[in-house]
């Protein structure tokens, strides 16, 4: 059981993108301030709130993809970047969105 258990906590380590951190146990993703000019592949899936801001983002085809596949997310922090429209969400628990400061 410990090898499953060490394995399992593995690879929700392995799906975390390099440029974020994650608390799995929060399901909490931090890819703020960042200086990113896109947003990082394989965000985990079962993300409840994610923190975008103070970053270049723009919007493109491959943000709305990303964003789509976060259906459990309840929180997403977009200020201080360079979104011209509210990009696509998917998910029915999201109570906050912060897009100030954007174009």
């Amino acid at each position: 059981m410990k090898i499953l258990w060490w394995l399992g906590a593995l690879a929700a380590v392995e799906s975390c993108p390099d440029a974020c951190r994650c608390m799995t146990k929060t399901k909490k993703v931090y890819c703020n301030n960042r200086n990113l000019f896109e947003i990082p592949k394989n965000i985990p899936e079962d993300t409840k709130v994610l923190f975008l801001q103070d970053n270049r983002l723009e919007n493109s085809p491959e943000l709305e993809n990303e964003l789509q596949k976060l259906t459990q997310l309840e929180r997403l922090m977009f200020y201080n970047n360079n979104l011209e429209e509210i990009p696509k969400l998917n998910s029915q628990y999201l109570r906050k969105l912060h897009l100030n400061n954007n174009r």
